[in-house]
């Protein structure tokens, strides 16, 4: 969050996608914490200009939320 609230995008998306990893490996990918880590990826992309990664992160976000939530 330090990075992006400086414009940082490069390092935030850096620390952003090292933590999907870590979680990646001890097998937490489908969780709430996780959906809203790669939500907030989508957000660091957009604000890149980086559309199509935005759009990806965001999507795949939002289908994660939809099955931890049921909504």
């Amino acid at each position: 969050m330090t990075y992006h609230g400086n414009d940082d995008f490069e390092n935030a998306s850096k620390c952003i996608r090292k933590q999907l990893a870590i979680w990646d490996q001890l097998g937490k990918s489908n969780t709430m914490d996780y959906a809203q880590c790669l939500c907030f990826l989508g957000e660091i992309y957009k604000d890149n200009d980086q559309n199509l990664e935005a759009i990806d992160a965001l999507e795949r976000g939002i289908r994660l939320h939809e099955r931890t939530t049921g909504d």
